[in-house]
């Protein structure tokens, strides 16, 4: 869709667009920056005092977090697999004689043997 638009769109539209995108940008950061200088102004005299220090550590995360294991992965895949396995019998059930065979206890005991 882009390419539509590409090819039909002149440079000299394109330059156009520029300076007036740089023109409001400009316009707004000056205007934010003299809105600034006033309210600097106003509170000169009422400064707060420095309270202590804040340390900052990056090393700390939240504990909730769980880091996916290529177990906890193949896991994941098998429990979904099953759930599909078993949405699509239900849906095929008469044509079928009986569910397809997935192993699924022998599949779910490797998994916890390996762990």
């Amino acid at each position: 869709m882009l390419v539509h638009f590409r090819e039909r769109i002149s440079a000299e539209l394109v330059n156009k667009v520029n300076q007036q995108m740089v023109k409001k940008m400009l316009e707004t950061t000056s205007s934010q920056a003299a809105e600034k200088k006033t309210e600097e102004s106003e509170k000169e005299g009422n400064t707060p005092k420095n309270c202590g220090k804040l340390i900052l550590d990056a090393t700390c995360a939240p504990s909730d977090i769980s880091y996916p294991t290529d177990l906890e992965l193949l896991n994941q895949a098998r429990k979904q697999t099953q759930k599909n396995i078993d949405l699509l019998s239900k849906i095929v059930k008469g044509q079928l004689d009986k569910k397809p065979r997935t192993s699924a206890r022998d599949s779910k005991k490797g998994l916890s043997r390996s762990c």
